[in-house]
């Protein structure tokens, strides 16, 4: 992975921190679509205000095994970062949106890796789904991520995160051995390589089919970007029956 210089890395932080702001002062003003309405016919969605086609298109070994498994499931994808206040705020939003989803619909959380910092996090998201409760989990590590931000050294998060993970039945050998393993370095990999490819550069965002990128700007905050959503779920729908 290349190595991002410490400039290069607040930048990256900060836009991602300035764009997530601009769109969740809609939410806070009622603007998302109600999680799981169906899309607006009337509306229009525009490429390159609301959305983006990724091109050159995801690598076929990037796809899911189980969207890859029935071709005719189609996968919405959250980016997200543990250290993140908006993508703490879109949780209860898109897990609302996503007890919605029909047979046809799959959903995954897919962590950004950015820098060294949000690679760790990373793989403690993937670390996190063995627990015995990987939701409550999920939520918890934000709060604790979050609370950490001034901390920059993993080494220095892992101590207090450590604890975390052991209130949730993922004790401190576990993690020496399977924080780094092959499957986890995997994991994230496939993360980090679904990331530059989708060309993500703010959290939360979400990509549907693999095919389309949801802009995080006020355009979509104004359109309700589970609208633009489920206008994308729509045209996927759509090239399936053909």
């Amino acid at each position: 992975m290349p190595k991002l210089s410490s400039k290069a890395i607040l930048s990256v932080v900060a836009a991602a921190l300035l764009i997530g702001a601009s769109v969740f002062v809609y939410q806070l003003r009622g603007d998302y679509a109600i999680a799981g309405d169906a899309a607006d016919s009337t509306a229009e969605f525009t490429e390159g205000v609301h959305y983006l086609t990724i091109d050159p298109a995801v690598d076929p070994e990037l796809i899911s095994s189980d969207a890859a498994a029935d071709s005719g499931k189609i996968m919405v994808s959250e980016f997200f970062w543990y250290g993140c206040p908006h993508c703490q705020y879109f949780e209860p939003l898109v897990e609302e949106w996503q007890s919605t989803f029909p047979d046809d619909l799959l959903f995954e959380q897919v962590p950004v890796v950015w820098n060294d910092l949000t690679q760790f996090h990373a793989a403690i998201y993937y670390l996190g789904l063995g627990a015995n409760d990987p939701v409550a989990l999920h939520h918890k590590l934000f709060e604790e991520v979050i609370g950490l931000r001034s901390e920059r050294n993993p080494s220095a998060q892992l101590q207090r995160l450590t604890e975390v993970l052991g209130d949730y039945g993922i004790d401190a050998d576990k993690i020496k051995s399977e924080l780094n393993s092959q499957q986890i370095r995997e994991q994230v990999g496939r993360a980090n390589q679904l990331m530059r490819g989708a060309q993500v550069s703010s959290t939360p965002t979400l990509m549907v089919d693999y095919r389309w990128v949801i802009l995080n700007d006020a355009a979509t905050g104004e359109a309700g970007i589970f609208n633009v959503a489920n206008h994308l779920i729509e045209l996927a729908r759509q090239d399936n029956k053909q």
